[in-house]
């Protein structure tokens, strides 16, 4: 199985109470140039608010899918520095992780370094429609994705490897990429009298959530399809509902999916809203 991270940053001062924040990736130096540039989580936008550096303070390896258990463990138990390397000089170990030397990753480790480094880059964000055409990579991307965050995509239907490779030859996925690299895509598709855009999946690999792409991938398809009514569902539990929330788009109903008896929340977006 590939290897996923699970890291702790150690605050040079303290925020509040908290010295540490705890996540997980499978593309460590991606995600930890994102909090140092304040967009890789609430908290990390916060210390770049205020002026407060940080340090990876614990690395471990670990498995896809075992990552998002074993962070949500860690966060509950509210003691992070007994795990952290600069806290303690014998850290306790992580149950289902290995324990790496943070001083043989080949990059710097402190917020200020990685911040300058990134300074140093342009990011290019583009995004395309898929077509017949488009490289076979590209569809083992979307199916990757989709399968490591299916519990998570909560949008109705899931989808399955055939029905994207319909939707796909079809031009109803746009692929967002930055610098040339593939990072998130969205399924869409038509109603057949073209009135209405339904949105199933929107999905953003996870070190590369919170830098504007999934924006980009709705900004596209509302400048693609500027007279359609667009529409999205998503389970109640999950932050999905955030992110429709923060582009505008607007609740109209709760209902209860007939299969899997979750709620699911309505949204359509409002400047289309008669």
């Amino acid at each position: 199985m590939p290897t996923a991270w699970i890291y702790m940053l150690h605050f040079d001062t303290k925020l509040s109470h908290a010295q540490h924040y705890t996540g997980c990736t499978e593309r460590l130096r991606e995600r930890l140039t994102a909090h140092s540039i304040g967009a890789g989580s609430r908290l990390t936008r916060e210390l770049m608010r205020v002026g407060i550096e940080w340090r990876l303070g614990s690395l471990h390896s670990t498995s896809h899918k075992a990552m998002r258990r074993i962070e949500r463990h860690l966060k509950d138990q509210k003691n992070a520095a007994r795990f952290c390397t600069i806290c303690s000089s014998e850290p306790e170990a992580i149950a289902d992780t290995t324990a790496y030397p943070i001083a043989l990753l080949p990059f710097s480790t402190r917020s200020d370094m990685l911040r300058l480094t990134h300074q140093g880059k342009e990011n290019k964000i583009e995004v395309r429609l898929t077509g017949p055409d488009e490289p076979v990579s590209t569809m083992r991307f979307i199916v990757s994705l989709m399968k490591k965050d299916k519990d998570a995509l909560g949008f109705i239907p899931a989808g399955g490897d055939g029905g994207l490779n319909v939707t796909h030859d079809k031009g109803l996925i746009a692929i967002v990429s930055n610098n040339g690299q593939d990072v998130g895509y969205v399924a869409f598709t038509l109603t057949h009298d073209k009135q209405t855009l339904n949105i199933h999946q929107c999905c953003v690999a996870d070190d590369a959530r919170l830098l504007g792409h999934g924006q980009a991938l709705v900004q596209f398809l509302t400048e693609k399809f500027p007279t359609q009514m667009f529409t999205a569902k998503v389970r109640s539990d999950l932050a999905a509902n955030y992110f429709w929330q923060a582009l505008g788009f607007v609740q109209i109903r709760e209902a209860t999916h007939k299969t899997s008896v979750s709620k699911i929340v309505h949204y359509v977006l409002p400047k289309l809203l008669s």
